[in-house]
């Protein structure tokens, strides 16, 4: 179990003030379900991925905010949409919250890839995991790099406010990652459920993680909860 006990010092407030952040993941997805690597391609939520959105939009009558951000890619603008239906907030797209583009192997299964580039998780480059890069497609560090420059934008426009960013399992995951050690940290799985809430506050000196992969709004009836 990761645990984050102390403040992160490698993610701070560009105004000096503080900004609340609540990273929400879709709900799930027919990929999700095949554990395709589904990454950039736009793929609608299923049925009960449409559940969970509804679900987690219903936490959010106790979490009051500000605004609403979004990756553009539909399985997160819809989670988006249901959360601004409660909150009176219309979602706002944003692309650096995208998932990660795994180019050539977009779509694929884990025994798809490791079946057509049987040592590609393995030759890692110099810089180890945190520059590795996915065929024709991203590599961490520039995911992490937009990323990190949505949340920079966002608490500069938002100080002292409460803002939703609904986006995808890689960013929320790799994020963490980078709050855990830095840039140059070994890359951990860190499971990120659909429709779980990672509440952060972003400070002038630090961030904190107050609690990630939040999903007791979501109970047996919705069915199982996917965190790849």
């Amino acid at each position: 179990m990761i645990q984050f006990n102390s403040p992160s010092l490698h993610l701070v407030h560009p105004t000096g003030g503080e900004t609340e952040l609540f990273f929400v993941r879709h709900g799930q997805t027919s990929a999700n379900v095949l554990n395709q690597f589904a990454g950039s391609t736009d793929v609608p939520l299923d049925d009960l991925g449409r559940r969970q959105a509804g679900r987690v939009a219903e936490r959010f009558r106790d979490i009051p905010i500000d605004a609403i951000f979004a990756s553009p890619l539909q399985r997160a603008f819809y989670t988006a949409q249901q959360i601004g239906m409660i909150t009176g907030h219309e979602p706002i797209p944003m692309a650096s919250l995208q998932e990660m583009h795994f180019g050539d192997a977009e779509m694929l299964t884990m025994s798809e890839i490791r079946s057509k580039w049987p040592t590609l998780l393995e030759d890692q480059p110099d810089g180890g995991a945190y520059d590795f890069r996915w065929p024709n497609g991203e590599s961490d560090s520039e995911l992490i790099a937009r990323v990190l420059s949505s949340i920079e934008s966002v608490s500069r426009d938002y100080p002292q406010q409460r803002v939703a960013m609904v986006c995808h399992g890689g960013v929320i995951s790799r994020l963490l990652n980078h709050l855990r050690a830095g840039e140059r940290s070994e890359f951990l799985q860190i499971s990120i459920s659909n429709c779980s809430i990672t509440h952060l506050s972003v400070s002038s000196s630090h961030t904190t993680v107050h609690y990630w992969n939040d999903h007791a709004h979501l109970d047996e009836v919705l069915g199982p909860l996917v965190a790849e």
